[in-house]
């Protein structure tokens, strides 16, 4: 049972932080692609450069601290990496990355699936 709970809330571990990965990147996909209809629509309707300026910084800055969540959630699941031997726990691949193989030791695939 004790075997089953780990597993259980190592894989709740692992999807919460694919999860949180996901969406730091999904966010700074969806500022990025506003920023071209944002400046078409201005010149398109003829509008002075000084309307939507505001906005304009806005994404940027937006990019810089979304760049920040990215270096720190990449630091997290490096961590998370690094101490999953004190936590009593084997690696564990998860979402779209590399799986386990069979041509991985036997240890180390029981471990990724625990």
């Amino acid at each position: 049972m004790e075997i089953e709970n780990k597993s259980r809330h190592v894989r709740n571990v692992a999807a919460s932080l694919y999860k949180a990965e996901d969406g730091i990147e999904s966010s700074i996909t969806a500022l990025c692609a506003m920023m071209d209809p944002l400046t078409k629509l201005r010149s398109s309707k003829g509008i002075t450069i000084f309307h939507g300026q505001d906005i304009i910084e806005l994404i940027p800055s937006l990019l810089t601290d979304l760049a920040q969540c990215r270096k720190k959630i990449a630091e997290l699941h490096k961590a998370l990496h690094a101490g999953h031997d004190q936590l009593g726990i084997g690696p564990l691949a998860f979402g779209p990355v590399g799986k386990p193989t069979s041509s991985m030791p036997a240890e180390v695939t029981a471990n990724i699936a625990a």
